[in-house]
């Protein structure tokens, strides 16, 4: 069995770099053309797992990031910036707005929700404990929506010690 996709001009190189140890650690063979046309051949569980990889490495993510996607506990959110801005300068003001001065909002909700964040393009990728994802993405998304850094930060905050507390009486 084999997928086919796009991936951006821009992340040919890392994949192509990656390419041997991806295809030994996803046990799949992997070809991409100079265009960005990705073929993944493989099998079942691995072929769906070595996809997950590629989106993430297509997606602005380091493959030493991309490869926690082989665990089952591990998932990909993608956000689309223009779900929640047309014009270009929109685009690149709330991609400003999640990334934050010399990186600190990115670093401040990764930090926060134990996940990894990528910007690129006009995405917005975030990799993690399927137990984080979630509120990784609401930040992310409080973000896009114009709520402050502060509040954002707060209810992070919030929710982790929220969570801490819950996990306690278990």
């Amino acid at each position: 069995m084999h997928e086919i996709g796009l991936v951006p001009k821009k992340r040919i190189s890392t994949i192509n770099k990656h390419k041997k140890q991806l295809e030994s650690e996803l046990n799949v063979k992997i070809s991409i053309s100079k265009e960005g046309e990705l073929e993944i051949i493989g099998e079942g569980i691995e072929l769906w797992t070595a996809k997950r990889v590629l989106t993430a490495i297509a997606r602005g993510f380091e493959p030493e990031t991309a490869v926690f996607l082989k665990e089952s506990e591990f998932g990909l959110e993608i956000i689309e910036v223009t779900d929640y801005a047309t014009s270009k300068n929109s685009i690149m003001r709330l991609k400003g707005r999640i990334i934050g001065e010399k990186g600190y909002s990115k670093s401040k909700i990764e930090q926060l929700t134990g996940t990894y964040i990528s910007v690129q393009g006009k995405f917005v990728g975030i990799i993690g404990h399927f137990n984080n994802l979630d509120l990784a993405r609401k930040a992310v998304t409080m973000l896009l929506e114009g709520r402050m850094h502060s509040t954002v930060f707060r209810f992070l905050e919030k929710e982790r010690r929220r969570k801490k507390l819950k996990r306690g009486f278990i």
